[in-house]
Formats: structure tokens, sequence, C-alpha cells
């Protein structure tokens, strides 16, 4: 029988390490190994290094701390600030657009590569408590893992507050043309700063804000969309002259860099914004022109406005058209030259004094209904939300005199934008107008219209008319008389 010489009992330390939660342990060495700088990292994995160092700043740089007090709030002061890492990713603005959730440790190795100056990062390795073993509600990672903070913490309770709006205003950049691969705001982030760190040597946090275009009002807040351009606030006004000043908005020779700096520069970035055109204006200046523009768009508005109301003022409401009866010789059908090849003549009216919040489908069944006839017989209704008047092109020359005629008799107008019935005016509010329109103008009309539009047209009016004529005019069968 075997018999052992020594039994011997673990020790404490070795207890110790085998109740540290291992997969914290790996990661510990993992980083450690990394940080001795062992072997070469390819430009994929430092230009993705460069974007997560890139919103872990962008998350805890003063603006962001101005902006969202409570993210550094804590409940006995400002004190440490030590944020745990995992919360950051989940509640930072910065990170909602990633797709997947960065490992953690690939985030601290980001941070001390390209932020040690600003940013110091810990490892915790305390064991969770016993009393949250095998609960439900606790997940892998929710103790331990990282803790992140600035350096300056103790500066950080003097900035809420401390900075108005406008100052920040004053340090934010507009960029146009930004090339199509500066698509996110860790890449933009990337490019600016490459942009400003060609002509001079500037620390990593420079930027201290990124947006990109804001979603339109039909377009999911989810699913932002790249446009090109983007709003970058830099931490000094001196890199907002600088950056201004290399890419300037209306540059003389876009082939030839304008800053000494960039001309010296090799950088890929440059290469790349050269290429596109990049240009840049201060905030302050972008909202100048951007109010010129609202300003020069509503003077062109009020003058198509001010046209369409003026519009057929010297036609004289009623029937303008008469269509006579076609003769016993041709009552098999009409004549094809009753609607000549390039469009209808006496197919189109002329609307005015409708709501300007009505729709193609309240306008539609309004037109049909006061004349008695399906919504069919209007081809199309030319509309546009926010005008006061518009086109109606109607299948039969005989429906759109009839359209004219009831509005010459009756006064009505619509009470709100959905009233499809009409009703009698009441203070200022006018009349709507029905009008024929003719010759030249029905011309120049019809010339703006799409080729197959306007066949399309002439060939409903053919076919309307052919009914008509056969419902009318069709001649008895005759019995043939047998030899």
């Amino acid at each position: 029988m075997f018999i052992p010489r020594k039994v011997s009992r673990p020790n404490d330390v070795t207890r110790r390490l085998a109740a540290t939660r291992p997969e914290l342990v790996q990661e510990s060495i993992i980083l450690q190994e990394d940080l001795k700088g062992k072997g070469k990292t390819s430009d994929e994995t430092s230009a993705a290094s460069e974007e997560l160092a890139a919103l872990v700043h962008l998350a805890l740089s003063k603006h962001s701390v101005w902006a969202n007090p409570d993210l550094i709030s804590s409940e006995d002061g400002c004190t440490s600030l030590d944020i745990p890492l995992v919360r950051l990713i989940r509640e930072s603005e910065s990170f909602k657009d990633l797709k997947t959730t960065p490992p953690e440790a690939d985030v601290v190795r980001a941070v001390q590569k390209h932020l040690s100056n600003v940013l110091e990062a810990r490892i915790l390795v305390s064991s969770p408590q016993k009393s949250a073993w095998n609960s439900p509600g606790t997940r892998s990672g929710a103790t331990g893992g990282y803790e992140i903070r600035r350096k300056d913490w103790q500066s950080l309770c003097l900035i809420t507050g401390s900075l108005p709006k406008q100052g920040w205003d004053a340090e934010t950049v507009y960029l146009e043309k930004l090339p199509p691969r500066a698509r996110s705001v860790a890449a933009v982030y990337r490019f600016v700063w490459s942009l400003l760190n060609s002509q001079k040597d500037c620390s990593f946090d420079a930027i201290q804000d990124v947006k990109l275009a804001p979603p339109s009002d039909f377009e999911p807040e989810s699913k932002r969309v790249f446009r090109g351009f983007a709003f970058v606030t830099l931490s000094s006004k001196g890199l907002v002259e600088q950056l201004v000043d290399a890419w300037p908005w209306f540059p003389l020779d876009r082939s030839v860099p304008v800053s000494s700096g960039i001309i010296a520069s090799d950088s890929a970035d440059v290469t790349e914004a050269q290429k596109f055109g990049v240009r840049a204006i201060t905030k302050a200046r972008w909202e100048e022109l951007r109010d010129e523009y609202f300003a020069h768009r509503a003077r062109l508005l009020n003058a198509v406005r001010e046209e369409e109301r003026d519009f057929g003022t010297n036609i004289q409401p009623g029937f303008s058209m008469a269509v006579p009866d076609l003769p016993p010789s041709v009552s098999g059908g009409p004549s094809s030259s009753a609607f000549p090849q390039d469009y209808p003549r006496g197919c189109l009216v002329f609307a005015r004094n409708i709501h300007t919040e009505t729709n193609k489908t309240t306008l539609r069944k309004m037109f049909s209904s006061a004349i008695g006839a399906p919504q069919d017989i209007l081809d199309y209704v030319d509309f546009n939300k926010g005008m006061d008047s518009c086109f109606l092109r109607i299948k039969n020359p005989e429906e759109a005199s009839a359209l004219v005629e009831y509005f010459h008799t009756r006064s009505l107008t619509q009470s709100d934008g959905l009233d499809a019935v009409g009703a009698p005016p009441s203070g200022p509010t006018k009349s709507i107008v029905a009008e024929l329109v003719e010759g030249k103008k029905e011309e120049l009309y019809w010339e703006k219209v799409p080729e197959k539009a306007r066949r399309q047209a002439v060939q409903n009016a053919l076919r309307f008319s052919s009914d008509a004529s056969a419902e009318i005019h069709c001649p008895p069968n005759k019995r043939r008389r047998k030899d």
C-alpha cells in the first residue's frame, strides 16, 4: 500500500488566487502583456484603437461634462469621480451608434495608449459578494471590471455651468464635404484630429464634441445617415482659427493647400481632404448663411404665391368652351382631331383660395363630388403643400366646364385642411374660384408636364369622349333583309 510522505494544505495565498474571478485575472495578464509593447499592430488595429479612445474622450470631455452633469454626479459630492467603464459605455451618447459593444479591455488599452495624459483607468479584481452568487438579477461583469476617471477630476466641479452655450459655440466649427470613410462620430474625430495634427502637434483631446447631421422628420432617430458634414467643438479658439484658415470656405485653388503646414505634410487624411474639397467655417458664420438662405427661400415662395394668385385673372369664369354635338356623319365616334396629340385642350382648371394645409386626397374628393362625378374623373391634382392654389387635370372637357360653373354659382371655402365638402365663407376668408385655363397659358403649362403624362392625358380624354359619344349616338341594330 502506498503511503504519501506529506499531505500539505494549500496556503492562504493560493486560496485567495483561486477565489479571484479567473476572467479578471486573465484580462489583467493580457493588459500587462499589451502594455509591454509585445508585437506590432496593424493599421486597422491602430485605427480601431484611436476610434475607441475618441469615443471615451468624447464621453468624458469637458463639453460632455458641461452638457451632461448627471454623468459625473455622485451621492457624496465631487470626490474621486471613478466611473465604471461598463456604465460609461452603456449611458454615453458617443457609444450609442456602435452596433456591438466593445470589450472593456480593448477600451482600456486604447485609453492608456492615446489618452494617458488626460484619463486614467484601473482594474477591479475584487470578488463578488456571496449574496450575489447565482442571483437571477446578477449578470456577468456586474462586479469587478474597470473604472475610469479624468486626472483633473477636481476641476470638473467648476465646469458645470461655468461656460455658457455661446462660449462653446465660439469654439465650434462646421465642416463640409467630408470623405465617405469619415462616416461616424469616431471616424470624424480621427479625421479632424489628423488635419489639426498635420499643421502643429496637438494633443489627442483637442476635440471636445462631434455632431453629425440630425435626422430628418421622416427618418427614425436611431438611423442617422452620414451626409458629408458635421459640427466639431474644439478645445480652444486658436484651434478653430487654425482649422478655418487651413481649409477656407471659398479657396481660390483647391488643388493647392492653403496652409504651409499642410504643404509639408504627407498625411493620407490631408490628401483625402484635398481630394474631396473639405472646407470649414465657424458656427457663427454658418448661422448667418443659414439665416440668409431661409430669407431668400421665403422671398421665392412669396413670389411664387403672388404669381399663382394673379394667374388667370383675365380669364372670365363660366363656360369658356362650347362642345357641340357631333354630326350624324361621324356619330360612330369622335374625330382624332378633336384632341391634338400634344395635350388635351379644355381639360385644365386652375383653382385658388383653397386651404394651405389641405392635401391632394381632400382636394380630389371635394372637386369630384362638386360635379357629382367619381374621383377618377380627375386625372391629377397638381398641388404643393403650403400653397393656396392648384391645377386640376380633368379627363373630360365637359366635366372641366361643369366644375368651373359649379364654383362660379356658389360661394364655398374650406373650413380646415381636411374639409372635403365646403362651407360658406366667414370673415375675411375668400371663396374658392375655379377658372378654365386656355390659350397660351394652357400651352405653357402642358409644356412643363412630362411627355408620358401628356400622352396619357390625351388618351384619357379620347376614351372618355368616345364612351360618351357611343352612349348617345350609338345607332340601332338593323335587321338584315332576306333575299
